[in-house]
């Protein structure tokens, strides 16, 4: 099968570039921040002229992995490269003639319904309002514009992503355990779902195989109660679980801090999306466990 990956420049897009290689597949990337190495090629999607000087190689599948994860980036570049961008590309793929584009979303779309568990795609209605956090409103906006597009699609939307460079999570968690500034709030046995970025390619490769669904999926792994990633993570890391705990007081003085926001939310809430819709549409069973994702997160930092 052939298939162009965009942003392979990136955390997932690598991840993916790396599996599909070795699978055997005829594979394309674009990148955008780093010079283009084997088959790869530049590519702004921001751009349609851009879009348009990439090869048109008759892809069965084109699967976008470039985004802006960077919350202190400009709301207009939020909103050029994910929401646009994913539009282009999705129109792009059509014009091509690609009879499947998949879009990599995020749970980020069901807006404040990220917090707490059961999540599930047909019960929990996507962000709609014009206030919101930039990314937010960027992914949910990238899937109405693929919704209302001429090109078969499926979208996975994807939780907190670990693995080996992963840019957030995993500093966070572990740099909060070495300072000693890790705390709970509650007992910390919400659920929350992870994805292990070694668990993505596997997943969109029976994606591709069944084809295009015209719908979103939850694109989870494994659902684990909160305290236990964060002991996972400290043994990994040589020290002991943390136990602090800090109550709402604590928490309102650091509020716009991103681990704060984190630690509380998820110990108090969850952060949980069962992803029964996308096992029973593909039969996904993740081949790595998370414990593995934790030690190949840590081992990278």
């Amino acid at each position: 099968m052939k298939i162009l990956i965009t942003g392979t420049d990136g955390f997932i897009g690598g991840y993916l570039k790396q599996y599909f290689t070795a699978a055997g597949f005829n594979v394309t990337g674009t990148v955008y921040l780093k010079s283009p190495g084997r088959d790869e090629y530049f590519a702004d999607i921001t751009d349609p002229r851009s879009l348009d000087s990439l090869p048109d190689a008759g892809y069965d599948a084109v699967v976008n992995a470039a985004g802006t994860v960077d919350q202190s980036a400009k709301t207009e570049v939020m909103m050029a490269v994910n929401a646009i961008g994913a539009r282009n590309l999705a129109q792009w793929s059509h014009k091509i003639g690609c009879p499947h584009f998949i879009q990599l979303s995020s749970i980020a779309v069901y807006g404040l319904k990220t917090l707490g568990t059961d999540r599930r795609e047909d019960s929990t209605p996507r962000f709609r309002g014009l206030i919101g956090i930039p990314y937010m409103r960027s992914k949910a906006i990238a899937e109405k514009y693929i919704e209302q597009g001429p090109c078969p699609y499926t979208m996975l939307r994807l939780p907190a992503v670990i693995g080996r460079g992963d840019s957030f999570t995993s500093p966070t968690i572990a740099g909060a355990i070495r300072s000693g500034d890790f705390f709970f709030t509650g007992s910390g046995e919400k659920m929350v779902s992870l994805l292990f970025a070694g668990n993505l390619g596997p997943c969109i490769d029976l994606v591709m195989r069944k084809g295009p669904s015209n719908d979103c999926f939850n694109c989870c792994d494994h659902h684990i109660p909160w305290r236990d990633i964060v002991s996972e993570y400290a043994m990994a890391l040589g020290y002991p679980a943390p136990v602090t705990k800090r109550g709402l007081v604590y928490f309102m003085g650091r509020i716009k801090d991103p681990a704060t926001q984190m630690f509380f939310s998820f110990s108090l809430f969850g952060s949980h999306f069962p992803s029964d819709k996308l096992i029973e549409a593909t039969g996904f069973r993740p081949p790595h466990h998370w414990t593995y994702a934790v030690r190949e997160s840590v081992a990278g930092l």
